[in-house]
């Protein structure tokens, strides 16, 4: 997946975000120690793997001690996600939640 074909899912997105392609699934964007990642509307039934996730977490854990992402407050299958890879709601504006976490669980995703 390039980053022009990632706008058709997520919106543009500024160049000081790293973009990371996750085979043909979807990808993660990552600008210092805040992650995102999206699937690909074409990608049902698949998905981003713990390989993937902790390919990209893992050194963000290292050098800043933890790492921070958002989630619609209406997204309901977002909150889930994320909570069980070990993110704890930290705050939230206007329609967003924030979420961090010190470390990445090993739980079923």
């Amino acid at each position: 997946m390039t980053r022009e074909e990632a706008f058709a899912v997520a919106g543009e997105f500024s160049d000081e975000w790293e973009f990371l392609p996750v085979r043909d699934v979807g990808f993660f964007v990552v600008r210092e120690n805040e992650i995102h990642c999206w699937r690909k509307n074409d990608a049902k039934g698949h998905w981003i793997n713990r390989s993937d996730i902790e390919g990209v977490t893992a050194p963000l854990l290292a050098k800043y001690g933890h790492v921070v992402t958002t989630v619609r407050k209406e997204n309901t299958h977002g909150h889930r996600f994320v909570q069980r890879l070990g993110f704890r709601p930290i705050g939230g504006t206007g329609d967003c939640i924030q979420y961090r976490a010190e470390r990445m669980n090993h739980a079923r995703l």
